[in-house]
């Protein structure tokens, strides 16, 4: 069994994730393996333009809108990235092809993070739906 699959107890050994927004930090502990800098990027967010931004998921890092320039409900139904991702017929791939899919949907995180593309298949996901004629090679003669 590979090492993401180990079974482990969470309540004995937590599983923690780090996300770090930022590398500005004068602190320079010794142990601390980020190489931080006194000042921030000027291409990153202030913590408080972080809080307003809207992704679809937490895993997921498209940017939907911003609530300082629309509202929650407003980004949620118009942002194109959300109205693709509720519109299952435009998932690529197998999962596009998957008799699931209105279901499932596969994780849009996965497939972003392994193609950049957040409409592609979910790389982890182990069914295969039939293949389409034209995808299996079978020729097709309509006379």
């Amino acid at each position: 069994m590979g090492l993401l699959l180990k079974e482990r107890d969470y309540a004995q050994s937590p599983f923690i994730v780090i996300w770090e927004v930022t590398r500005a930090c004068a602190l320079h502990c010794l142990h601390c393996r980020a190489e931080a800098q006194y000042a921030s990027d000027p291409a990153q967010l202030t913590f408080e333009e972080g809080k307003r931004l809207v992704y679809p998921s937490g895993f997921l890092p498209v940017k939907a809108g911003n609530v300082r320039e629309g509202s929650l409900q407003q980004i949620y139904r118009e942002a194109p990235v959300m109205k693709q991702l509720r519109d299952k017929s435009l998932l690529k791939g197998k999962c596009g092809r998957c008799p699931y899919k209105e279901i499932c949907g596969g994780s849009r995180a996965r497939a972003y993070g392994v193609t950049g593309d957040y409409l592609e298949s979910d790389p982890c996901c182990v069914y295969e739906p039939e293949k389409s004629a034209v995808e299996s090679g079978e020729s097709y003669d309509a006379t």
